[in-house]
C-alpha cells in the first residue's frame, strides 16, 4: 500500500520548473476552462507559452501536475461574516491573484534591466563611432563581444545537457510509476519422439507429399501395411534401423505406383469413350 502511495506522490510532483509567466497563463486558463478540462488548458498554453520548449512541456499531464503543485501552496480562505457582502475567494482566484502580483514585479524588474542594457549599448556605440577612442578601448569592446558570444554558446550547451537530463528523469519517473510486468512463461517444448524409427525418418527421410487433386484409391489392398503402422510398431527382431526405414520408403513408392497406374487407367478409359462417341 505504501508503494502505491509513493508512486502516486511521484506522479503528482511536476518534473519541470515553470517560470512565473507560464504559471500565470496556467492559472488564467484554469479559471476560464476549469480544473477538469485539461485539454483546453493545454491547448491554450501551447498557443501563448514560451518558445523552444520540449514537445510535452505543455501536455495535459504536465499542466495538471503544475497546477497541483500550485494548489498545495495556496492558503485556505478564511470564513467571513455573513454580513459581509463580498464573496469568499476561491483557491483558483487566490492563485491567479498571487501570480498576477508576482508577474507585475517581475516585469518591472525586467524593464529596469533592459533600460540599463540599453544605456550600456548606447555608450559602446558612441565610443566605437568616436575617432578619439583608443585602440586599446576598441580591443576591450571587441573582447567583450566575443565573451558574450562564448557565453551564448555555453548557454546552448547547458540547454542541450538539460534536455538530455530531463529525458532521463522522465524515463525514470515512468519506470517508477509503471507497475512491474510479469515475464511471460516460455511455451513448453514438445518432447522428442521416443521411437528411433520416427526420429530417423524426421531427420533424414525425404518428404513425399500426395497431390491434393488426386483422390486416394478405393481399392487399396487391405493387407498391405500403411506408413503409420510401420512407424508405430517396433522394428522386427534382428532387423536394423536402416532396414525399417527402407521398408517405409518402399511402401510409399508402391502407393505412388498404384496411384499412377490408376490414373493411367482412368485416362485410357476416358480416351476410349471419346473415340467411341466420335465413331458413332
Amino acid at each position: 500500500m505504501s508503494s502505491i502511495q509513493e508512486r502516486l506522490q511521484l506522479k503528482r510532483v511536476p518534473l519541470d520548473t515553470w517560470i512565473i509567466r507560464e504559471q500565470l497563463c496556467l492559472a488564467s486558463a484554469v479559471v476560464r476552462s476549469g480544473d477538469q478540462n485539461w485539454m483546453s488548458v493545454s491547448r491554450a498554453l501551447k498557443t501563448v507559452g514560451e518558445p523552444n520548449r520540449p514537445p510535452d512541456w505543455y501536455s495535459q499531464k504536465c499542466c495538471a501536475a503544475q497546477y497541483g503543485a500550485l494548489l498545495e501552496h495556496v492558503e485556505t480562505p478564511k470564513r467571513k461574516k455573513r454580513s459581509s457582502e463580498s464573496a469568499v475567494e476561491t483557491p483558483q482566484e487566490s492563485i491567479l491573484k498571487r501570480l498576477t502580483q508576482e508577474r507585475i514585479v517581475e516585469i518591472q524588474k525586467t524593464l529596469a534591466e533592459l533600460n540599463q542594457q540599453y544605456e550600456q549599448l548606447t555608450n559602446i556605440v558612441n565610443e566605437v563611432h568616436n575617432p578619439a577612442t583608443s585602440e586599446e578601448r576598441l580591443q576591450e569592446i571587441w573582447a567583450s563581444i566575443e565573451a558574450s558570444k562564448r557565453a551564448r554558446e555555453r548557454e546552448n550547451a547547458r540547454r542541450a545537457a538539460w534536455l538530455k537530463e530531463r529525458e532521463e528523469k522522465r524515463a525514470r519517473a515512468d519506470r517508477t510509476w509503471r507497475p512491474p510486468q510479469q515475464t511471460p512463461s516460455s511455451p513448453a517444448t514438445t518432447a522428442p519422439p521416443s521411437s528411433p524409427l520416427l526420429t530417423s525418418l524426421l531427420k533424414s527421410s525425404p518428404v513425399v507429399t500426395t497431390p491434393q487433386h488426386i483422390s486416394h484409391p478405393a481399392n487399396v489392398v487391405a493387407t498391405a501395411p500403411t506408413l503409420s503402422m510401420l512407424l508405430e510398431k517396433s522394428a522386427p527382431s534382428g532387423a536394423t534401423q536402416h532396414e525399417s526405414k527402407h521398408a517405409a520408403i518402399e511402401h510409399i513408392k508402391s502407393q505412388l505406383v498404384q496411384l499412377e497406374q490408376q490414373l493411367k487407367g482412368k485416362i485410357s478409359r476416358k480416351t476410349e469413350g471419346e473415340r467411341k462417341r466420335e465413331g458413332m
